[in-house]
């Protein structure tokens, strides 16, 4: 959507009006490329998706809190949501694509 529209709302509105209902939906759901997300950024977001806080996550991973929260920071603005839940959300729906994002089996 970004890279038809320039982020202009006008032609946003207009791509809109012009394009099927089903084409619309796609583009809301797949941007146009996968986000480049660190190692560690793909650590956090798993984290996400298992529901931790980010005290949780850094002791997991032993890093501060402080960096977590970056981390938190990136994911957002790489994969285009606006909480930590649609991060995890993302993750769950992405994963397909990043491996690295598999739920891991359980014992």
């Amino acid at each position: 959507m970004w890279d038809r529209t320039a982020g202009n709302a006008y032609r946003l509105t207009e791509l809109i009006a012009t394009t099927a209902a089903d084409e619309v939906t796609a583009l809301l759901r797949e941007p146009a490329g996968a986000p480049d997300l660190t190692a560690r950024e793909v650590e956090v977001l798993v984290c996400l998706r298992d529901g931790m806080a980010n005290k949780q996550i850094a002791r997991a991973l032993g890093i501060s809190v402080r960096t977590v929260t970056v981390h938190v920071s990136n994911l957002l603005r790489k994969t285009g949501t606006a909480s930590r839940t649609e991060a995890a959300l993302w993750a769950v729906r992405h994963s397909h694509r990043t491996p690295s994002l598999t739920p891991r089996s359980q014992p």
